[in-house]
């Protein structure tokens, strides 16, 4: 217990849970009528689990064993090849790369159309520096 004074109604609390505590007599125990009962309805529940099992797996298997079988199809369906327009496109731009560049191609939805990224070397990143020194800014993500 602790050191703060408690009231008679809290004391005889505590002095009650601590006797039920200590002693295996003053557990109550359940009568033997509602025991019985409740296992009764126990055991009629758990029985009625296993009946309504026993019914949805023999509706299965019936359905499984009674349905018509899907056969597969024999011959691949004939399609028809429409004729396409094929013409040749004479292109808008074209990309002439230097040696101090790296080019990457991109995936393009279209087939006619090309995406590349472009990237400078370092040699070339560093004449573009020396000829516009100021025009190149940084910042970081923060903004700092």
């Amino acid at each position: 217990m602790n050191d703060q004074q408690l009231n008679p109604a809290e004391d005889q609390f505590d002095q009650w849970i601590d006797g039920l505590l200590v002693s295996e007599e003053a557990i109550p125990t359940v009568p033997t009528s509602v025991r019985s009962r409740v296992q009764l309805a126990l055991r009629r529940k758990q029985r009625n689990m296993w009946a309504l099992r026993g019914l949805v797996s023999a509706a299965v298997l019936g359905a499984v064993l009674l349905l018509p079988k899907i056969e597969p199809l024999k011959t691949a369906p004939k399609f028809a090849a429409l004729p396409t327009a094929t013409t040749t496109i004479q292109p808008i731009a074209t990309f002439v790369g230097s040696g101090d560049t790296i080019v990457i191609p991109i995936v393009s939805p279209h087939p006619e159309v090309t995406i590349v990224q472009v990237y400078p070397t370092t040699s070339a990143l560093q004449r573009w520096r020396q000829k516009n020194p100021f025009t190149l800014t940084r910042t970081s993500p923060k903004g700092s």
